[in-house]
């Protein structure tokens, strides 16, 4: 493979850095929040087709932005500042993945392929928003969490989503930062401002090595570890920092927090799950405007001897009863990326069946009348599993594999599998609850459930399903839930200066 990927080295050492790193910060600008072009990276038809028809895809672009910072020259070199160049590097980048499949591709891969496709490319198309930024800033806030982060990061959750909202805005406008920075706006201080950096920037000898140590040349290779993801930030000068891909910098104090944290060990795990269940409540909350829901928090049942968690959250209108479990966990990188170490694909799926069979555990307690709160009332029951990660993304496209693991732990477990007939569970991501909970509070639990539980729209993804059914509804009915959380946070918006 190496053959494949050497034109691509050759190209990118008799081009400049520093070109190539401002044209692909302007790409993506245009691609995420449709900033207009410079000339030179124009292309006559951009006005004509969307980029996607010119094979212009932030993947490929931040794929590309890797390779720069390995193979690209510092000083001296020819401009990648023009579609041409950018265009042609890129080229290659394409025929390095379409040959590399054809020649180390194995029989089975491709439904894999298409996970890691999925993985890869959707979190691109869906942006950061401020919903997503919200969400983050209140797990991160959680009275659980907040001391993990005032201690893992030196400044409190509003301070540490005030530097980074307000740097967002920053690199928005403009790729580079002078600093030092000074705060004219709230009360964070200049220490603080600058520990954020120091979290979060490497310099360019840094970057370059720590791409050179993730790189492979196999099916793999344009999957590798991209530095930017854990240091969106690049240190140039000595008075200069560079932020390329600004929406990379967005998620990486928000996801990226898990992964912070996460090290933390044993103080982590029964914590966060704890505050991202919270999360999940208050949302149901919230979309609870009109008063249609009742809804039920976890609490312990059984005998005094062997008392057990009901699920995490019970929902229920005059119509239908939602059991929702929520799950914090994160699909290991490797497994999303990693076509040859098969294992770890097929420990993250028994890990999703583990998931999906607890909650059937606890729903068919329920239904034999165990829980004390709540009672069958001859309504339809849904299970519900809603994930921090995207596991819908990589679970159910690998449909045979996860129902054998389902299957398999229905056995272990002693369950019925008339269950998985009967109440049809629900994977989903916490963005697309956060919108389908609201159009349910609008047109009831059973009205929104069973149509989405019918033939291929159970494995559709929410977003899918909702824009096929109930697109006006979401467009009347659904908002970002926590919007003064957001507008306290973006007060710190344009306050670390030059």
């Amino acid at each position: 493979m190496y053959d494949l990927y050497k034109p691509l080295r050759n190209y990118l050492r008799k081009h400049e850095l520093f070109s190539g790193l401002k044209a692909v910060y302007y790409y993506f600008q245009f691609l995420q929040f449709d900033v207009a072009l410079p000339r030179e990276l124009q292309h006559p038809e951009l006005s004509l087709r969307p980029p996607y028809d010119l094979g212009l895809f932030e993947w490929e672009l931040q794929t590309l932005t890797r390779e720069m910072l390995l193979n690209c020259a510092e000083d001296v070199g020819h401009s990648l500042f023009s579609w041409k160049a950018i265009a042609a590097a890129n080229n290659k980048i394409k025929h390095i993945e379409n040959e590399t499949w054809g020649l180390l591709a194995k029989e089975g891969d491709i439904s894999f392929e298409m996970a890691r496709i999925a993985n890869r490319q959707f979190h691109w198309q869906l942006g950061m928003n401020q919903p997503t930024i919200s969400r983050y800033f209140r797990i991160a806030n959680h009275h659980l969490i907040r001391p993990m982060v005032i201690d893992e990061f030196g400044m409190t959750p509003e301070e540490m989503f005030q530097i980074g909202v307000s740097l967002s805005g920053h690199f928005l406008g403009q790729a580079v930062l002078k600093t030092p920075i000074s705060n004219e706006v709230n009360s964070v201080s200049p220490e603080k401002c600058a520990a954020f950096l120091v979290r979060f920037c490497r310099t360019l000898t840094e970057h370059k090595a720590l791409a050179r140590s993730a790189q492979t040349y196999d099916i793999n290779w344009a999957y590798n570890f991209n530095s930017l993801e854990e240091f969106p930030l690049i240190r140039i000068s000595e008075h200069q920092i560079l932020c390329p891909i600004p929406t990379m910098l967005l998620r990486r104090f928000c996801d990226g927090l898990y992964f912070d944290l996460v090290r933390r060990g044993n103080e982590f795990h029964p914590t966060f799950g704890l505050a991202y269940e919270d999360y999940v409540g208050d949302v149901s909350s919230a979309a609870n405007i009109r008063g249609t829901f009742q809804i039920l928090k976890a609490e312990r049942y059984g005998p005094r001897t062997a008392r057990k968690d009901t699920i995490d959250w019970l929902l229920f209108d005059d119509s239908a009863t939602l059991f929702i479990e929520c799950k914090a966990s994160r699909v290991r990188l490797q497994a999303k990326v990693d076509l040859l170490a098969r294992e770890s694909i097929y420990i993250e799926l028994r890990k999703l069946a583990g998931f999906i069979v607890q909650t059937y555990a606890t729903l068919s307690d329920a239904l034999h009348g165990q829980y004390e709160s709540w009672k069958p009332a001859g309504t339809p029951v849904y299970p519900f599993i809603v994930t921090l990660d995207n596991w819908q993304r990589f679970g159910l496209i690998i449909n045979d594999a996860i129902s054998e693991n389902v299957k398999a732990a229905f056995d272990e477990k002693g369950l019925d599998q008339n269950l998985l007939a009967e109440h049809p569970y629900t994977l989903c991501a916490i963005e697309e609850f956060e919108q389908a909970i609201q159009i349910m509070a609008v047109v009831g639990i059973d009205n929104f459930m069973s149509k989405k539980i019918i033939g291929e729209q159970a494995r559709w993804e929410l977003v899918t399903f909702i824009t096929r059914f109930f697109e006006a509804e979401a467009v009347e009915h659904t908002k970002a839930l926590f919007g003064l959380e957001f507008a306290a946070l973006e007060k710190g918006n344009g306050s670390t200066k030059p």
